[in-house]
C-alpha cells in the first residue's frame, strides 16, 4: 500500500499532467491567431498618425518576432499532444519547464512592443503600449489559470521589459506607468492564485470521481467473480449430494432393516428384553437420520435441477387427505384434531401430487409440533378471485415474530421464540416446502402473530388450477 507521501506525490503528478493537457490545447489553438493579432497591432501603430506612425521596419520586425513565437508554441503543443496520444511515458517536469520557457518568451516578446512600436513623446502611443502590457497579463490569467508558474512567466517577462522601456525612453506618462504596472502585476497575481486554486480543486474532484468509478468497477468485477465462484461451489455441492443419494441411503436402510429383523426376532429370540428396547431406539434414530438425509438430498436435487416433476391433473383433496393420514401417525399429533375444510371440493390442480403431498406433510408436521395442546389444526383449500388455488394450514401455537416470517424459509432456520425452541427440528421442512412450491411456479408465505398461531399459505397460479370451479 502506498504511503501518504507517495499518494500526495502521485496526486501532484496527476494535477501537473492535467495542467499540461489543458495548456497544450489552449496554447496550440491560440498560436494560430497570434500572428494576425501582432500584424494588426503593427499595422495600427505604423499607419495611424495618432499612434506615432512607427517605421515599417520596426513594425515588420515585431510581426516576425511574434510569428516566430507562435510557430514555436504550435510546434511545442503539437509535440506534447503527439507524445500524449502515443501513450508514451511523459517526463512531466521537462515538459513543464519547456512551457514555462515558452511563456517567458511570450512575455518578453509582447513587452518588446515598447521598443519596436515606440513613438517618443506621443502620449497615446505610450499609453497604448502600457495598456498592451496590462492586457497581456489579463489575457494570460484568463487563458492559463491552470498554472501560476505559466502566468508568472508571462507577467514577469512583459512587466520587466515594459518597465525597462519606460525607464530608458523618455515618456510623458512614465509616472502613470510606474504606478499602474506594479498595481496590475499585484492584482493579476491574486487573480492567478484564485484561478489556479479553482482549477486544482476541480481537477482533484474529477480525479477523485474517476478513482471512485474505477474502484467501484473493480469491486463489481470482484463481486461478480465471487458470485460466480459461490454459484459454482453451490452447484458442485448440490451435484455431489444429489449423486450421493444411493451411497447415503443404502447403509441406513440396511441398519434400519436389520434392526427391525432382530427386534421382531425373525430368526429366534433375543434373550434379553432390554436388547429389543435398544433395537427400537436404533430403528427410530435411523429413521430420523434417514428423514434428514432425504430432506437434504431433496433440496440438493432441486438446487441442481435434477428433479423432474411428474405432473398431472389431480384433486387437491386427494394428496391433502393422504398427508393428514401420514401426519396422524406423528407422535406430536397425539391428541390433536386434524381438520380438512375444502372450500371447492371439485377443484383440480396440475401438480406433482407426491411433491405437493410432501409439502403439506411438512406444513402439518410443523403445525402439530407447535400447536397448543387440545387445539385443532385446520387445512383449507379455496380458489381466489383470480383463479389461483390456495392451500392453508392453520395452527393455534405460539406464533412467529414478524421479522422471522421470511427468514424461517431458509435451510436450517428456526423461529426465534421460546415455544419453538422447545420443539426444534432440523429446520429443513419449510425450505423444502418453498422449493417444492417454487418448482410449480407458485409461492408460499406465513401469516402469524406471537401468541395467536400461524397460517401457512401455498398459492398455485391460476393456470395450474382447474376451471371447473368458480371463485367465491
Amino acid at each position: 500500500m502506498n504511503s501518504p507521501q507517495d499518494q500526495i506525490a502521485a496526486n501532484g503528478q496527476r494535477v501537473m499532467r492535467e495542467q499540461l493537457d489543458v495548456t497544450a490545447v489552449s496554447t496550440g489553438r491560440s498560436a494560430y491567431g497570434v500572428p494576425f493579432l501582432g500584424g494588426a497591432l503593427a499595422l495600427a501603430f505604423s499607419q495611424v498618425a495618432e499612434l506615432g506612425a512607427v517605421s515599417a521596419v520596426k513594425s515588420v520586425t515585431f510581426v516576425v518576432v511574434v510569428s516566430l513565437w507562435a510557430l514555436a508554441a504550435g510546434l511545442l503543443s503539437w509535440s506534447y499532444e503527439r507524445h500524449r496520444r502515443a501513450e508514451q511515458p511523459l517526463r512531466l517536469g521537462r515538459w513543464h519547464a519547456a512551457f514555462i520557457l515558452l511563456f517567458l518568451c511570450n512575455g518578453l516578446i509582447w513587452g518588446s512592443a515598447v521598443f519596436l512600436l515606440w513613438a517618443p513623446g506621443v502620449e497615446l502611443n505610450n499609453f497604448a503600449l502600457l495598456m498592451l502590457c496590462i492586457f497581456t497579463m489579463a489575457n494570460v490569467v484568463n487563458e492559463h489559470g491552470e498554472s501560476r508558474r505559466f502566468i508568472a512567466a508571462v507577467t514577469t517577462g512583459t512587466t520587466l521589459v515594459t518597465a525597462l522601456g519606460f525607464i530608458v525612453q523618455h515618456s510623458p506618462i512614465a509616472m502613470a506607468a510606474a504606478i499602474l504596472l506594479p498595481m496590475a502585476a499585484i492584482w493579476f497575481s491574486f487573480m492567478a492564485g484564485t484561478a489556479h486554486n479553482r482549477f486544482v480543486e476541480l481537477v482533484r474532484m474529477r480525479l477523485h470521481s474517476e478513482d471512485l468509478a474505477r474502484s467501484f468497477a473493480a469491486s463489481c468485477e470482484d463481486a461478480m467473480a465471487l458470485k460466480t465462484q459461490a454459484e459454482s461451489a453451490s452447484h458442485a455441492k448440490s451435484s455431489f449430494l444429489a449423486n450421493m443419494s444411493h451411497e447415503l441411503r443404502t447403509p441406513l436402510n440396511a441398519i434400519i432393516g436389520f434392526s427391525q429383523i432382530v427386534r421382531d426376532e425373525l430368526f429366534g429370540p433375543i434373550g434379553n428384553p432390554k436388547y429389543r428396547e435398544y433395537l427400537g431406539d436404533i430403528e427410530r434414530s435411523g429413521q430420523h437420520l434417514l428423514g434428514i438425509i432425504n430432506d437434504i438430498l431433496d433440496i440438493a436435487k432441486i438446487e441442481a435441477n435434477k428433479v423432474a416433476l411428474a405432473q398431472d391433473w389431480a384433486a387437491p383433496s386427494g394428496f391433502i387427505e393422504e398427508a393428514i393420514r401420514v401426519t396422524r401417525g406423528h407422535p406430536a399429533a397425539a391428541g390433536c384434531a386434524l381438520v380438512f375444510d375444502p372450500q371447492h371440493g371439485d377443484a383440480l390442480a396440475y401438480v406433482d401430487a407426491r411433491m405437493m403431498r410432501q409439502a403439506v406433510i411438512n406444513l402439518l408436521s410443523n403445525a402439530v409440533k407447535h400447536n397448543a395442546p387440545g387445539e385443532p389444526v385446520t387445512v383449507r383449500t379455496a380458489l381466489t378471485a383470480a383463479g389461483a388455488l390456495r392451500i392453508e394450514v392453520t395452527d393455534h401455537g405460539a406464533g412467529i415474530p414478524q421479522h422471522m416470517l421470511e427468514r424461517v424459509f431458509g435451510a436450517f432456520e428456526q423461529a426465534d421464540n421460546t415455544y419453538a425452541r422447545e420443539k426444534q427440528g432440523t429446520g429443513l421442512g419449510l425450505a423444502l416446502v418453498r422449493a417444492f412450491v417454487h418448482a410449480h411456479k407458485g409461492r408460499v408465505w406465513l401469516e402469524s402473530a406471537e401468541g395467536a398461531g400461524t397460517t401457512a399459505i401455498i398459492e398455485l397460479p391460476a393456470e395450474r388450477a382447474s376451471q371447473t370451479a368458480k371463485a367465491a
